[in-house]
């Protein structure tokens, strides 16, 4: 499975960094390791043009950018979903058409389920359908990890 994000977290309307915008990579990440894995691509839009991650550079204020995107990536997923599933991502930034990309691989699911934290403190449990990631009830979670893991 692959999806493509145009930004880590800067909406594309506004050119401001928002938390929905981040939230929407994390609970990808999260899906793809629930499940079976995926590819996520990060300065790639819905109709896969090559838009880079100028927008989300421009929003972070140190002289080198792609080290801090990637410490920004590093910390979002540190505290969305813990440190102890980091091994399962490959992230890669290649340069295609002078732009660069963002590219995280998850070959394989996690050994355990993967919930994400959001800002109210609860944990949510998304899983990767066809072509879409969903969040399941507690009931639907349970009977998924029984026949899952």
């Amino acid at each position: 499975m692959v999806e493509f994000k145009s930004t880590l977290r800067v909406d594309v309307r506004t050119n401001k960094p928002e938390k929905f915008i981040q939230h929407g990579v994390i609970k990808t990440l999260a899906a793809f390791l629930n499940s079976q894995g995926g590819t996520l691509l990060i300065g790639v839009d819905d109709n896969k043009n090559i838009v880079g991650l100028e927008k989300d550079f421009n929003s972070l204020s140190k002289s080198d950018k792609l080290d801090e995107f990637q410490k920004y990536l590093d910390n979002l997923l540190g505290n969305s979903i813990g440190n102890r599933f980091h091994r399962y991502l490959q992230v890669e930034f290649p340069e295609i058409d002078e732009k660069i990309i963002c590219v995280i691989r998850i070959k394989t699911k996690s050994g355990e389920p993967v919930y994400v934290t959001n800002d109210a403190g609860q944990e949510i449990f998304y899983i990767r359908r066809l072509a879409s990631t969903i969040d399941l009830k507690p009931s639907e979670a349970f009977k998924y990890m029984q026949e899952h893991w």
